[in-house]
């Protein structure tokens, strides 16, 4: 309602997606080649593309549900409409902004990158960012309504941050290293899903990576190895997906619960 009421606000995110794809897709012009070093290029290229995708979404889910709060507990209490009805006029009314946002940014940011000219790659990389923007809009959610406060929540969010990065494989530690009684929490890690099916996408059909330079590690020279390289396997890209479907439901359920139950309790209060 706030875009209709206010297009500004439309205006605004728009110009702020392309100065971001701009920005990012600049960052990395002319890095993401067929070589050694190209590869830790392309694969910073593809992890920021979906860092973008997930955390702004996730802060600004946070601070604005809990702030409508307030308003939610007037008009529900004063039967002007049901819960239910409320967050999946919300859940609707972000998908078309995320589409245009994610389509936007994606369309400047990657071919500026240089990730690849190919049509079917472009889509199935914008689709994994737009299924990790809903999943991050989800999980903010979540946080929103189990949080008292904005402060509270924008706090949770940014350590629920790290941890979905440190867990996702990309960077710090391999997805296999993780010890027993911590590893299950890379399955609640949609950045780990969002890089894994993007870096699938990119490196599943290149055959001729360059080794012509004096690297100490071994050579990945077909885009197979740099996937075995970082645990991942080319058929589960479809389990990816399947997974980013599981959170965002998941996450939307347990939102959703949260908030009756947060409504009842002030209610009975």
């Amino acid at each position: 309602m706030d875009l209709i009421r206010n297009p500004r606000i439309l205006r605004t995110r728009i110009i702020q997606k392309i100065i971001l794809g701009l920005v990012y897709g600049l960052t990395f012009h002319g890095t993401v080649v067929l070589t050694q070093a190209g590869i830790q290029n392309a694969n910073g290229a593809m992890l920021s593309l979906v860092i973008e995708s997930s955390f702004r979404i996730l802060l600004n889910i946070v601070q604005m549900y809990n702030a409508q709060l307030p308003i939610l507990r007037r008009e529900s209490g004063s039967f002007m409409y049901r819960p239910v009805a409320y967050y999946l006029a919300l859940l609707i009314s972000w998908f078309p902004v995320f589409l245009i946002d994610t389509t936007i940014f994606m369309s400047i940011a990657y071919f500026l990158m240089g990730l690849s000219m190919d049509a079917t790659k472009f889509a199935l990389t914008l689709a994994v960012s737009l299924a990790i923007a809903n999943v991050s809009a989800a999980v903010g959610s979540f946080i929103a309504y189990i949080c008292p406060s904005v402060g509270v929540g924008v706090a949770i969010a940014q350590q629920m941050q790290y941890i979905v990065m440190v867990f996702s494989g990309a960077l710090y530690i391999a997805l296999h290293s993780f010890p027993v009684y911590l590893g299950w929490l890379q399955y609640l890690s949609w950045i780990r899903y969002g890089f894994e099916a993007m870096s699938i996408i990119h490196w599943r059909d290149i055959g001729n990576i360059s080794c012509t330079e004096n690297f100490t590690e071994t050579c990945r020279a077909t885009g197979q190895i740099v996937l075995h390289s970082e645990d991942y396997l080319e058929s589960r890209l479809g389990f990816d997906f399947y997974m980013l479907g599981v959170l965002f439901a998941g996450f939307h359920l347990a939102a959703f619960c949260s908030l009756i139950l947060r409504l009842r309790r002030r209610n009975s209060g």
